[in-house]
């Protein structure tokens, strides 16, 4: 969002309660509405807490794959990639925690009532969540699109990297092209590349998969910000009104003030000729 709208929105909601009588009925509305709010912060948090933790495995991640663009897999016995495969699997069961969790916020926001300015706060926060989500998306997709270059690279024979391209993730056209090559180190570490076009097939799939999830995470977002727009008009709305209301109140007063005033002088007034009235007619009456 271009502005910090949560402070604007709380600012509204302050000053609407600031001016508005609280009869107990709204009281009791209140703490309801604290207490909604007090169950959706501890989501808030519960989902920061997620991509925080899914931040420091993409880290982990890109980490150990450098390590693995400089060894052997046979030599290796696969322990970088195990640890690899450890750690991509942790980070997808992350992105799909955080999409279950922000569905079940929204189900959630869409289901509890609270005021308009506390609605707006949580309309607020949860597209900010998404938005986060989405950059932690955008930067596992980018890292994932970083290796399966760097491995496609580390493949010097060209021709080979082309039929790389084209293998469905079997090895069978890259041991084919092998078997007909009279390059004997490509022969000496078939599979040493037999695995490292795996590993470019998972990135190709976990790089799809990203993709979709984006998507997904950005149509969340832009319903949240029409939604959020909307509430923001509202309250907008609301505020003028409050002030039109305000001043109305204020000439209400006043005219009921003079009106007072004029029917004070009146009654003065007509109190003051009976009076004179009453004087009159005793002195008639004693001549």
């Amino acid at each position: 969002m271009s502005r910090d709208r949560f402070k604007e929105f709380e600012a509204a909601r302050k000053i609407s309660e600031l001016i508005k009588m609280t009869p107990p009925q709204e009281q009791e509305k209140l703490e309801e509405s604290k207490s909604v709010m007090a169950v959706f912060y501890q989501k808030v948090n519960e989902i920061e807490e997620i991509i925080r933790i899914l931040y420091k495995n993409i880290t982990e991640i890109s980490s150990i794959q450098n390590q693995n663009l400089g060894f052997n897999y046979m030599s290796n016995e696969n322990n970088i990639k195990k640890r690899v495969e450890a750690l991509r699997e942790n980070a997808d069961k992350k992105l799909f925690k955080v999409v279950d969790l922000l569905k079940e916020m929204e189900s959630y926001n869409n289901t509890t009532i609270v005021d308009v300015g506390d609605n707006a706060i949580r309309r607020g926060r949860h597209a900010a969540l998404a938005k986060k989500f989405s950059e932690a998306i955008i930067h596992y997709r980018a890292i994932e699109r970083e290796f399966q270059m760097k491995y496609r690279l580390g493949i010097k024979d060209e021709d080979l990297r082309v039929i790389i391209d084209k293998d469905d993730g079997s090895g069978e056209y890259i041991k084919l092209y092998i078997s007909q090559s009279n390059n004997k180190n490509s022969n000496a570490n078939f599979q040493d590349i037999v695995e490292k076009n795996l590993d470019i097939k998972k990135l190709e799939e976990s790089i799809k998969g990203l993709s979709l999830l984006f998507q997904e995470m950005e149509l969340l977002v832009y319903n949240q910000q029409k939604f959020l727009d909307n509430i923001e008009n509202a309250v907008e709305k609301t505020k003028i009104y409050t002030v039109k209301s305000s001043k109305y109140l204020d000439k209400a007063s006043e005219y009921s003030r003079r009106r007072n005033r004029i029917l004070f002088g009146i009654t003065g007034l007509f109190f003051i000729l009976l009076l004179v009235a009453g004087i009159t007619i005793f002195i008639f009456l004693q001549h």
